[in-house]
């Protein structure tokens, strides 16, 4: 299997409406690849799980360091 790699404007109809005929055809398959997340999604995915720790002074925030 031989594998083809297409880069395009997303916003271009013409080349959507042309991606959409080709895929129509069934003759190829389109794997999508998982794009890295930036560091506000990972930061957020972090706090969604529960893996931050809230400190009320600078003291504090010592201790929580040396545990």
């Amino acid at each position: 299997m031989a594998t083809i790699t297409l880069n395009y404007d997303n916003n271009n109809k013409l080349a959507k409406k042309a991606l959409d005929v080709v895929m129509s055809l069934g003759v190829f398959v389109l794997e999508k690849k998982e794009q890295k997340k930036t560091g506000i999604e990972l930061s957020f995915e972090d706090i969604k799980n529960g893996r931050v720790t809230r400190v009320d002074n600078i003291d504090n925030l010592y201790e929580e360091c040396l545990k």
